[in-house]
């Protein structure tokens, strides 16, 4: 069993209930491994949850799972998810016991395909509901680097406007450690935020902390592509490589005067993925329901989507 899982015995039942840890820098760096062992999708990679949701997250890993108690950066709710296998149901058994308060229903949301299959047919589960807003867009890297459909020659053809408008359009690549690309990144975010903290003040600054979390943080590998304009930092990507020939796309800023730089520093930093660490498919994360970004996600030409669930638990039946 983990050490990072902790149980407290009841005095009139050998049953045990797990305690809640806190994402110190040490559980984080447990938690990277374990979600490892586990299907690829945004919502719990590890790094994500270190950066956007660390101070408030709370973490237990046991030998038949991961249960997350986490907080939504939009409605500021408090929410359950699990990642299991086979013994998914004893998860989230483990998970109910050590609710202090409840209610008559346990709602897990953002749940994989993986952990949903493992829970179907099982008496505590009254309701499961396809996350349609929260499915992740997985992409071809070499689609993304050759255009080799209909909707990316269109990119392809507005990266060649481009290259010919602005030719002293330059890339650099590096990781976290290159302190030169970090700086021009945060620079970047920070000219956003500055930007657009007027319409939402909170949900920028959560954003701009975030990102300087993510780059701060030296347990995964942070891969920055910087977009210059002569020597302008003017859009920047950040990549995390993972397994199973993924890599995540966290985060991403690009001009609005440079027409086509944001998907220029797509097809960069997929080039740079596949040469440097072998990737085959880009995870660039949910639309969150948001009309506008489904339609940008979908001009892509995903591959597929990872789809995740809403799984409703009787806690009478557990």
């Amino acid at each position: 069993m983990s050490t990072s899982l902790r149980y407290h015995k009841n005095k009139q039942s050998t049953r045990t209930r797990i305690e809640w840890l806190p994402l110190s820098e040490s559980l984080f760096k447990k938690l990277y491994r374990e979600i490892s062992r586990y299907d690829v999708y945004s919502d719990t990679v590890a790094s994500n949850i270190w950066a956007y949701m660390g101070r408030k997250a709370r973490v237990a890993l046991g030998s038949n799972g991961i249960s997350l108690r986490l907080v939504d950066d939009y409605s500021k709710e408090t929410y359950y998810t699990v990642l299991a296998g086979s013994n998914a149901r004893e998860v989230v058994t483990e998970l109910v016991r050590s609710l202090k308060h409840r209610d008559n229903t346990l709602v897990l949301r953002h749940v994989s395909s993986e952990t949903t299959q493992n829970l179907r047919g099982w008496k505590a589960v009254t309701a499961i509901k396809s996350d349609i807003d929260n499915h992740d867009y997985v992409y071809s890297v070499d689609r993304l680097i050759d255009f080799d459909n209909r909707r990316l020659r269109r990119k392809g053809k507005e990266i060649a406007k481009t290259r010919v408008q602005y030719p002293n359009l330059t890339f650099k690549v590096g990781t976290q450690k290159n302190k030169d690309l970090v700086h021009d990144a945060i620079g970047i975010c920070t000219r956003h935020y500055l930007a657009k903290k007027d319409t939402d003040p909170e949900y920028w600054n959560l954003e701009l902390q975030g990102t300087r979390r993510l780059l701060r943080q030296k347990t995964a590998t942070m891969v920055i592509v910087v977009a210059y304009h002569g020597e302008v930092p003017v859009g920047f990507n950040i990549n995390e490589p993972l397994h199973n020939n993924f890599y995540l796309g966290h985060k991403g800023k690009a001009d609005r005067h440079i027409k086509g730089l944001s998907f220029y520093l797509e097809h960069e930093s997929a080039k740079h993925m596949k040469e440097r660490y072998g990737s085959v498919y880009l995870n660039n994360m949910m639309d969150l329901g948001i009309e506008g970004l489904r339609a940008y996600k979908k001009s892509w030409g995903p591959l597929r989507m990872i789809r995740k669930y809403t799984v409703t638990i009787d806690l009478s039946k557990v």
